[in-house]
């Protein structure tokens, strides 16, 4: 067995053990390194102080089988030193205090599904997310501003979950152009409610689908959170469209604005409920205030997309 393939199947074995509840993980792999923290879990002789006893048994008969199924899906596995590794980006995602705080926040390999090198679609790769359940306003906005990003030659991301994020890959598709991405907080084989399996099959089509989970793990509110920081540590910049004070989408901001990517966020009418954290985020200075995607073009091209400070707001409104 040559180092690159024993390294991917010891970095799919921790994977299954971080989702198993093997929270100590990142402290035992910086002790041991990635290959010989999983042949230990993988014989059953792991330091009970870094690796409690797990629920069921992690295999290297099990990791074998995800791989195998997972290259059968069209799905592949992608780890550092691969030529579509983000090297980049997940250097940002790992110095994230959230990160550091947390647990399984860098991720040990990416699966994904899709003919885009993910690489390639980092690069101006653009966050458009918001609320499930969005108004009209929402809605259209959402697939203007994608459509026009996507038309400039900009990958337009997103948790690929119903509401503003779908509306938005759907002015992506209606791009000829338009490159969609979508990543997951759950493994890729698995269903959920708010994703819809023919728009994911749309996305890889034309873009690709994205996870830091095993393809069988279940979504939970913490890989949520996850998912969103890797979302923001993928792509140039951070775009809300609707979403409450408390929202996921306010906190995807907040994550973005910390690993120096620039915010925006389109403003609602007044007093409009689904737009108060976009409101927040433009008064506070997280976000600067846009309403076309020429407006985030702009401030990407001239450098010019710091949130906040006198340069905030649009040119019109």
């Amino acid at each position: 067995m040559n180092r690159s393939t024993e390294d991917r199947r010891s970095r799919v074995l921790l994977q299954h053990a971080a989702a198993a509840g093997a929270i100590q993980l990142p402290d035992f792999i910086s002790q041991v390194g990635h290959v010989e923290a999983a042949r230990l879990i993988g014989d059953g002789t792991a330091p009970a102080m870094h690796v409690p006893p797990l629920h069921r048994r992690i295999t290297w008969q099990d990791t074998d089988r995800v791989l195998k199924r997972a290259e059968a899906r069209g799905i592949r596995f992608v780890i550092p030193g691969d030529d579509e590794w983000p090297t980049d980006q997940i250097a940002d995602l790992a110095a994230l205090s959230e990160v550091q705080e947390g647990t399984g926040g860098v991720p040990l390999g990416l699966w994904i599904r899709g003919r885009q090198q993910l690489n390639k679609i980092v690069r101006r790769g653009v966050t458009v997310s918001g609320t499930t359940v969005p108004s009209a306003y929402g809605s259209f906005a959402a697939s203007e501003i994608s459509f026009g990003l996507a038309s400039a030659g900009c990958p337009v991301w997103s948790s690929g979950s119903v509401g503003i994020d779908e509306a938005g890959h759907r002015g992506v598709l209606a791009s000829d152009s338009g490159v969609p991405v979508a990543v997951l907080p759950s493994g890729l084989d698995v269903r959920h409610p708010h994703h819809r399996d023919v728009w994911l099959d749309m996305i890889a089509e034309r873009g690709a689908v994205v996870s830091q989970f095993p393809p069988t793990v279940l979504v939970t509110r913490a890989r949520a959170t996850v998912s969103r920081w890797l979302c923001c540590a993928l792509t140039t910049a951070v775009v809300v469209i609707e979403t409450g004070r408390r929202g996921a989408q306010h906190s995807l901001a907040r994550s973005a604005s910390a690993l120096q990517r620039p915010v925006f966020a389109v403003p609602g009418p007044i007093g409009s409920a689904p737009s108060a954290g976009c409101h927040q985020l433009i008064m506070d200075g997280t976000a600067k205030l846009i309403t076309t995607a020429t407006d985030i073009l702009d401030c990407l091209d001239t450098g010019s997309a710091d949130a906040g400070g006198e340069d905030a707001g649009p040119r019109s409104v």
